[in-house]
């Protein structure tokens, strides 16, 4: 839950700064224009996400994690990075975000396996937003003003992630003395 809340409050913050500030979304056209192809949709809901999960998560945060480097600063090192390979302005807070809730799930159950699917269900969501309303996502549109589509979307992702979420949370890690 607390992360589809700082998922969708990041989502609507980066908007609002934006906008605020001025910032284009430099890489809009580009991305549009893969999510509107096979290969380009397929590159942005799984390939991304598995090379992203791959680098930052298992090799960058791992390897940091694994030569004993504090978690925290593991986390924050790699989510920042993470965010600036978006090469992107308006995306580069919110995706540093995104990847320290990432790098929090990847910590605690010490599995690729979570934050990967989270990845993938987020960049879906971003994805069928593209091809519905035939722009990225405007977080600073009203939500009842959201296509029932979207509505649909998000329900089903969060009754995935959610779940998900809860188990690794609670699950011991592989060094806990439980």
């Amino acid at each position: 839950v607390v992360m589809l809340i700082a998922t969708f409050a990041g989502a609507l913050s980066t908007g609002c700064l934006g906008q605020a500030l001025g910032v284009e979304d430099t890489l809009e056209d580009t991305i549009q224009g893969l999510a509107n192809n096979p290969i380009g949709a397929l590159t942005i809901a799984f390939i991304g996400p598995l090379s992203e999960e791959i680098i930052f998560r298992h090799g960058m945060l791992g390897g940091m994690l694994r030569r004993g480097v504090s978690p925290w600063i593991a986390i924050l090192v790699s989510s920042l990075l993470f965010g600036i390979i978006h090469w992107n302005p308006i995306q580069i807070l919110f995706a540093s975000a995104l990847g320290v809730m990432l790098g929090i799930l990847y910590t605690k159950s010490q599995s690729i396996v979570p934050s990967l699917i989270y990845h993938i269900i987020n960049n879906s969501i971003a994805e069928a937003v593209m091809l519905i309303t035939g722009k990225e996502q405007d977080p600073t549109s009203e939500l009842l003003d959201t296509p029932p589509v979207l509505i649909s979307v998000a329900v089903v992702a969060a009754a995935i992630c959610i779940p998900l979420f809860i188990y690794y949370w609670h699950k011991p890690t592989l060094n806990s003395k439980h």
